[in-house]
Parts: structure tokens; C-alpha cells; sequence
């Protein structure tokens, strides 16, 4: 193993970690704890292989995104000829022992996908060719990620057998330097959508919490979100038990000391009563000093369920966002836990600012910036309002980007948002100047807030992705909750707020595809339906709410077939990720969907097929929405 530490790290990982774990075969035969973290690694350096090939364009299909050379591309082509070659030798060669691992990592299912190998113009053609091994490997290929039990492999190496796999060890660390040489453009991939491709597949505590270790030095980011997903695990297992009164979560009410209406969807004060957002100071931790703190009320005056089944919700909840450390990327703000209001029949989660930010001015909504006009002379009864000045192309980008990247994020992980929505998009403010336009009569909060650092707030009915995860029960109310009334529009037409009603991911993403719709136009969303057909308000009678999701449906189909409104302002590339994300088709197709993903009924399992629930499914659909809404955003330049 001493020999294998010191290989040389050039364009992939992948070939220094093949390399050490075949070191390890033939010098150990046997995995045991360090061996199985060895495994973990080269699982996620196949996947930012197989992520860099296809960023290079050498997949059949792909498009390459790196500036590198004809010339280059030639080299790098017959390198990996020749390390294919290798690899499927050492396969070969190990494929006729027994491998005794000593710990299961048989769940890490990161066998070399068939694309892994399909490389474009490929100068030598194995197959065809009877004196070399077959270019395509074989399916024992990932023996060494799973149990080899034939009794019919032998146990003890030999020595031809040693020697040969001695040499190809070499020959993988010759490939490696020249791959160095190459391919120096590796060195500023961007793999952020490791998470997507690697969470899914992985379904248990043991290899979550390995995938956590061997990816702390390399990739942080991809670590946090495998302890982000441990949390979701162990909140899932315990879903059904009853809240825990003395957690360390639970706060008393006693530690308010004060608290205010925070009102960012509107310039008016919320009516008396009413439940929602709040500025408070709040004693976080006992015997400390008081906090400034926002808090989100979470009801169970509204809802058909009981009390002790929205606490034990809050709870979840609040257990998981109080989960540090996550990356930043995920856009959420810190729960220092929740108390009981039972007065107002409701429990409030406590969301801490986030580091560096002025907590003596209150944060904004999106919808909030979207909306409010500046008065041109306040002095004047007769004062004229402006209209809204949107952010310049490229931060309206970047904001759409990090919206979409958080959202993904918490999908691989295991959470479902279900209130995506502009009104729960809030911007702190922070020393120094923001990001915004800053012209004169342009909106003022431009500059002080950075549009570039959104926060994801409203997670008072988010829940855990999977079949046995239930929603809130909306039914036996008679009426559906606030929270749930401003957010109609934004909720996919085929979700009816029921419990017999899975909520999948790609609820969430439609409601992405609204929101990235409001921002290529900067207008709340609201206002985009208005311009279709007159809205009704939202009202909490059983006939408007059948009339709303009419609306919702009208909403979907005009928006759908009026993508050349946003295609003059933000271009294609945008346009087409509205569009599948509005539509639900996430395939790899090159132009704009040409229909909607729907049908006469609201079924769930029709709707859910493509995203799947377990690993394989579940991982097949986070990485197209990867690649077609997330890399695309990523691509755009003004």
C-alpha cells in the first residue's frame, strides 16, 4: 500500500485509485476497513471520470465544454485505449481468485457504465480485433466492488498471475503521468454534480458514512451532503415515533423576548392573528444572551392532523436543517430548533441570520423585489410609480443557477421542498456593496442586497422523498392553509394536497421551472398568469379551490406554448429548461419538448416512473435532471 500512496494523481483519480485497490489485491487479497474506504473512492473517481469524459466531449452524444487541442484529443484518445486495455487485463486476471472483503460493500453498485467505454472515434477496434481483449469489458468487471463467492476461484495467487497484474500495475502509473501531461484542463473541472450522481445509488448507513470519509480530503462538498443524507435516513426510521418532548430542540416560549411581524411578501402589515414569518430575539442557547432570529410558524389549526403529528414534523425538520455542516450551495439557513405556541395552536421554527449578514435590516423576499415599485416623488401625493428595473442577464443567471443547484441538492439527498416558490427565496444584507443594477430609479434594494446569495426559507411542509414518507393531511380542514393558498399556482396541476397522493420530485422541479419563469422576466408569478387570463383570488371555499387547479392547469399549457416570450429575453439555452421543467420531461433531447408530460388523471405512479424510488431509477432521473436543467443553466454566458 506504501507503493500505491505515492501514484501519481493526473487527469482522473480513477486510474491512481484502480491502481491502489489492484495494489491491494495482489499484495493483500483481502479488504478490510481501509480497504473498503479505498473501494468508496474509486466508485467516486469512476463517476468524475465517466462526469470528465462527457465534459470533454469523448462520450458518443456529448458535447465537449474544455478548449482542448485536435492534437491533444488524439494523445488523450489512444491513453485511454490503452489504459481500457489494462483495466480488462487486470479484471480478467483478478476475475479468477476469490476476493474476500471483510466488510460488505456490495450496496456501492458503481460498476463502469457501457458509455464509460464508448468513446468517440476510437483508433483501435477491439472488438474486431482477435489478437487483443475485447474492448468492452466484462459484466465481472465490478467484482471488486461486490461479493465473490465461487468456490471455484482460487485462493492463492500464482506467480505468473502476480507478475503480470505487477506489470499492468505499472503500466497504470506510466498512463497516469501522461494523462498529467495532457489533460492539465482536469485540474479546474467543476464537479458539483457529484452529489446527484452518487447519493442515489447509495441507500445505507454503512457506505453513506464511508462515502462521508473517503471524500473529506478530495471533495468536501460531495462529504457533507453523504452526512446531510445520513441525517435523512435516521429521521426516516424514526418517522413514526412520537415527538420527543425533552429535545434538545424543543425550546421553551419563555426565551422569547420579543417578536414582530416579518411581512417580505408585501408593503403592508399582516392582519392580527394570522400566522407566518416574524423578526424576534430569541435565547438559543440557556443562560446565553438574546438573539436576533426570524421565526416560521408551522400550524395545526388548519390541517387534519393532530398536534402531536405536526410536532413530530417540526421536529424532523428542524433536526435536519440544524445538520452541520452542509455546503454551501444547498442555500439554507440554520434551525436552532423550534418552540411550542400553543396559543396561537402552532410551532415555530427558529432560523439563526446567516454569518456576516446585518441582522438590524430585516431580509427581502424575491417576490417581494419583484414586485414593489419606487414612488419617483414621495413628496408628492401625485407621486408617479416607476416600473421595475430587472437585474442585468448575468445575475438574473447566476440566481437561477444557485436556485437550481440548492433544489438538486436536497433531491439527492432525500428531501422534497414542497413550497418552491419566489415567496420563499430571502436575501440578507450584507457589508458592502451589492450586486444589483444601482441606478437611479432602478428598484433600491439592488443595492443592498445580493441577489447572488438567495436562501431557501419555508420548509414548514417540506418531507422526505420515498414511498413510506406521508404529507400533511389538508382533508378533514375543510380549508387549505395559508401557507398553501399563496402557493397554488406554484404547486403542479396533478397534485391534489392529499395524503393517498405521493409528492414526487418532479412536483418540485415544475415549481422550479415557475420560479426560473419569474426571473427571466422579473415578475411575481401572479402577474405572468395575469397576463394570460384574469386570476381569481385565491379564496378557501371547495368550489375556488377546484376552479384554482383549473387555473393551474390553464397556467401550465399557456405557459408551455408561449415559450418565445422568454426565448427573446433570455435566450434558447434558458428556454428550454423552463420548458422542461414545466413540461416534466427531463430526457436527453437536444431542442424544446414538444408536449406536456401529463395525462386524463392524477396518477402518481404514471407520473413518478421515470424518477423511481429505489437506487437504480431514483439515480437515473437525478442525473438527467443534472445534466438538462443544472449543467445547462451552468452554461449560459451573456
Amino acid at each position: 500500500m506504501t507503493d500505491a500512496a505515492g501514484f501519481v494523481v493526473g487527469l482522473p483519480g480513477l486510474i491512481s485509485s484502480c491502481a491502489n485497490v489492484y495494489q491491494l489485491v495482489v499484495n493483500a487479497r483481502r479488504l478490510n476497513t481501509e480497504g473498503s474506504l479505498i473501494v468508496v473512492k474509486l466508485a467516486v473517481e469512476q463517476v468524475k471520470f465517466h462526469i470528465w469524459l462527457g465534459k470533454a466531449g469523448l462520450l458518443r452524444g456529448s458535447v465537449s465544454s474544455l478548449n482542448l487541442h485536435p492534437v491533444a484529443q488524439k494523445v488523450l484518445q489512444g491513453i485511454l485505449e490503452g489504459v481500457k486495455v489494462t483495466l480488462v487485463d487486470l479484471g480478467g486476471i483478478i476475475d479468477r481468485y476469490e476476493l474476500s472483503e471483510g466488510g460488505s460493500v456490495n450496496s456501492v453498485s458503481f460498476a463502469l457504465p457501457d458509455k464509460f467505454w464508448d468513446i468517440h472515434s476510437s483508433p483501435v477496434d477491439h472488438d474486431k480485433s482477435p489478437d487483443k481483449p475485447s474492448s468492452r469489458p466484462r459484466r465481472r468487471r465490478s467484482s471488486l466492488l461486490q461479493r465473490t463467492q465461487s468456490s471455484l476461484k482460487a485462493v492463492t495467487w500464482a506467480s505468473a498471475d502476480q507478475q503480470r497484474a505487477r506489470e499492468l500495475l505499472t503500466d497504470l502509473r506510466g498512463f497516469n503521468d501522461d494523462l498529467g501531461l495532457v489533460t492539465r484542463e482536469f485540474g479546474a473541472a467543476d464537479f458539483s454534480s457529484l452529489p446527484s450522481h452518487v447519493l442515489p445509488r447509495v441507500l445505507d448507513d454503512v457506505n453513506l458514512k464511508r462515502i462521508f470519509e473517503a471524500a473529506a480530503d478530495t471533495e468536501p462538498d460531495l462529504s457533507r451532503c453523504a452526512a446531510f443524507k445520513l441525517e435523512v435516513l435516521a429521521i426516516a426510521r424514526q418517522s413514526l415515533d412520537k415527538p420527543d418532548k425533552r429535545s434538545e430542540l424543543r425550546k421553551s416560549p419563555r426565551a422569547l423576548v420579543e417578536r414582530r411581524p416579518l411581512d417580505h411578501h408585501a408593503n403592508t402589515t399582516p392582519p392580527p392573528g394570522r400566522r407566518g414569518w416574524w423578526l424576534a430575539k430569541f435565547v438559543v442557547t440557556k443562560g446565553g444572551a438574546a438573539e436576533d432570529v426570524i421565526l416560521e410558524d408551522k400550524t395545526y389549526d388548519d390541517v387534519a392532523n393532530d398536534e402531536a403529528f405536526v410536532e413530530k414534523r417540526v421536529e424532523d425538520i428542524s433536526r435536519l436543517l440544524s445538520r452541520a455542516p452542509r455546503p454551501d450551495s444547498m442555500r439554507i439557513l440554520d434551525c436552532a430548533g423550534y418552540f411550542p405556541d400553543h396559543l396561537g395552536r402552532c410551532f415555530s421554527f427558529i432560523f439563526k441570520f446567516p454569518a456576516g449578514a446585518d441582522v438590524s435590516t430585516p431580509p427581502v423576499s424575491l417576490h417581494h423585489l419583484m414586485s414593489t415599485r419606487l414612488d419617483h416623488d414621495s413628496n408628492s401625493s401625485g407621486g408617479m410609480l416607476l416600473p421595475i428595473l430587472a437585474p442585468s442577464l448575468g445575475e438574473r443567471f447566476a440566481l437561477a443557477r444557485a436556485l437550481a443547484r440548492a433544489l438538486t441538492l436536497l433531491q439527492a439527498c432525500g428531501a422534497l421542498h414542497k413550497a418552491f416558490g419566489s415567496r420563499n427565496i430571502l436575501f440578507f444584507r450584507f457589508p458592502g456593496p451589492g450586486t444589483g443594477t444601482g441606478t437611479d430609479g432602478g428598484h433600491p434594494y439592488h443595492e443592498h442586497y445580493d441577489l447572488q446569495r438567495p436562501y431557501i426559507a419555508g420548509f414548514g411542509y417540506a418531507r422526505l422523498h420515498g414511498r413510506d414518507s406521508s404529507s400533511d393531511d389538508y382533508t378533514g380542514s375543510g380549508a387549505l392553509p395559508s401557507h398553501v393558498e399563496r402557493q397554488l399556482l406554484y404547486a403542479h396541476p396533478e397534485y391534489a394536497f392529499t395524503t393517498q397522493q405521493r409528492y414526487l420530485k418532479v412536483f418540485d422541479l415544475y415549481s422550479l421551472g415557475l420560479l426560473l419563469a419569474e426571473i427571466a422576466l422579473w415578475q411575481p408569478l401572479e402577474d405572468i398568469a395575469q397576463h394570460y387570463f384574469p386570476y381569481p383570488s385565491t379564496t378557501t371555499d371547495e368550489g375556488k379551490q377546484q376552479w384554482d387547479q383549473c387555473t393551474r392547469h390553464a397556467l401550465r399549457r399557456a405557459l408551455f406554448a408561449d415559450m418565445s416570450r422568454f426565448c427573446s429575453v433570455v435566450g434558447d439555452k434558458y428556454t428550454r429548461v423552463v420548458a422542461r421543467c414545466i413540461s416534466g420531461c427531463f430526457d436527453d433531447a437536444d431542442g424544446m419538448p414538444r408536449e406536456l408530460h401529463e395525462s386524463d388523471k392524477a396518477d402518481d405512479d404514471r407520473l413518478g416512473s421515470q424518477e423511481g424510488q429505489d437506487g437504480g431509477g431514483d439515480a437515473e432521473f437525478q442525473e438527467m435532471v443534472e445534466r438538462n436543467v443544472v449543467r445547462e443553466l451552468a452554461g449560459l454566458v451573456v
